[in-house]
Order: structure tokens, then sequence, then C-alpha cells
């Protein structure tokens, strides 16, 4: 009996591998949780450091931009300081009171005109003083009007160049052909220009001023506000007869009030 209870016993508590082995399952479950636990931890770790790199890289160019901003600033002051340019020249020739967009925009007119580094300041003053007057006497009155502003002053600040260049002798454009034709290109661009603005101002309608009119005896004249096409289409729709018949009865009306009058007495 006491062997049966020991056998039994032994069975099944003093059987060490079948203990073991009905604890596995939650020993390896345990292990496992915790690798997994290290493995994230470790996969955080760099990613953690990936973030800190992005924000330390986005944290350099802000202060890249601020540096390089403090940079062009105090260039622009100068510039402004050597050129003796008042807020009114500023406002005038970039039509803008924003700093910045009048830095990019008086930049971008000297990169236009060309201002040589290797010329004479003064001149260079003096050539940027008349690009501005010429803007002035333009007046823009908006951002169309400004961009050709600007390319006119470019084109008649090359056309003078071309000029500059003849009259020193360095070349003869009469004896260079390719010279000449890149000339008479720039004019002809300057009066096209002209033209456009003009256009663009008057809103693309055409006007025409008449400013004295002469109708002689038996004639017809229409003064106001006439649309030429419209006339002529309504002529040239209107019968050959009846432009005769109208002509004639024009002559007999001219006739009858040239005839004296006979009075009966």
């Amino acid at each position: 009996m006491n062997e049966d209870i020991n056998d039994s016993t032994g069975s099944s508590l003093g059987n060490n591998d079948t203990y073991v082995s009905m604890d596995a399952p939650d020993e390896e479950l345990r292990r496992a949780a915790s690798e997994a636990k290290s493995g994230e931890t470790r996969k955080a770790e760099p990613q953690n450091e990936r973030v800190e790199v992005q924000n330390a890289e986005v944290e350099n160019k802000k202060l890249l931009v601020e540096a390089e901003k403090k940079i062009a600033d105090k260039v622009f002051e100068d510039f402004v300081k050597f050129f003796e340019l008042s807020s009114d020249d500023l406002e005038m020739a970039t039509m803008s009171s924003d700093p910045d967009v009048q830095q990019h925009r008086i930049f971008g007119l000297v990169d236009m005109i060309g201002l040589p580094p290797n010329a004479s300041p003064l001149n260079n003053k003096y050539k940027l003083k008349a690009a501005l007057a010429s803007i002035r006497d333009i007046n823009p009155k908006d951002e169309t009007e400004r961009m050709f502003a600007y390319n006119h002053v470019a084109l008649q600040n090359q056309s003078e160049g071309m000029m500059k260049t003849m009259a020193k002798g360095k070349e003869n454009m009469l004896e260079n052909p390719q010279s000449l034709n890149a000339y008479v290109k720039v004019q002809a661009s300057l009066l096209k220009g002209i033209e456009a603005l003009d256009k663009h101002r008057r809103g693309g309608k055409q006007q025409v001023l008449v400013q004295h009119v002469h109708v002689g005896p038996g004639a017809q004249a229409v003064v106001g506000d006439v649309d030429a096409r419209k006339v002529i289409k309504e002529t040239s729709e209107r019968p050959m007869k009846d432009v005769v018949d109208s002509k004639q009865q024009k002559r007999t009306k001219v006739r009858n009030s040239a005839k004296p009058s006979i009075s009966k007495g």
C-alpha cells in the first residue's frame, strides 16, 4: 500500500521531468517577452538618435538662414548708403515698402543694367542713378509696368554701351554686319516696348484725336467716337444700287438748292 502511495507520489511529484515540462511554456513565454522588450528598446534607441539628428539638422539650417539673412541685410544697407538711395527711391523703383522685396528687386535691377566690379565706383553710382531716373520718368503704376521699366532701362543701357564702343573706335558697326544687326534689334525692342506700354495704359483701345473738322458744301461729317471697322462693314454690305441712288439724291438736292428762286409778280 505504501509502495503504491510512494509510487504514485513519486510518479506525480517525484518526477522532475514531468514538473519541468509542465512549467516550461510559462518560462519560455517570460523569456521571449523579455527578449522582445529588450529588442524594442534597442530599436527605439537608434530611432530616437535619428530624430535627434534630424532636429539638430533643422536647427542648424535655421541658424544658417538667419546668418545669411543678417549678412545680406548688412550688404544691402552698405549698398544703399554708398549709392545714396533714399526710401522714396527704393519704394518708387521696387513698388514695395517691404525691405526684403526692395533688396531682391534692386539687386535684380543691378544685374540687368550691369555694374562691373572693375569699373569706377563713381561711374557705377551714376549709372544706377540714371537707371532710377529713367524708371521715375516711366512712372510704373503696376507690376507689369515695373517689369517693363526694368527691361527698358536694361535695353537702353545696352544700346548706349554699343554706341560708346563705336565712339571709342574699338569697333565700327557699319563695317560689322553682326554688330549692326544687334544694335538695330535693340532699338526695335525699345520701340516695341514703348508701344506695348502705351497699349497697356490705354487698355488696348485705339484713340484718334481730331482737332479741326472742315466740312465743305454738300459734304457730310461725323464728329465723335466712330468705329471704322463697323462703318466699313456696313458700307460693304449695302447693295451698290442703294449707294448710287443715295448719291443721285444728294446731287439733286444740291442742284435744287443752287437754282435761283423766281418770284411771281
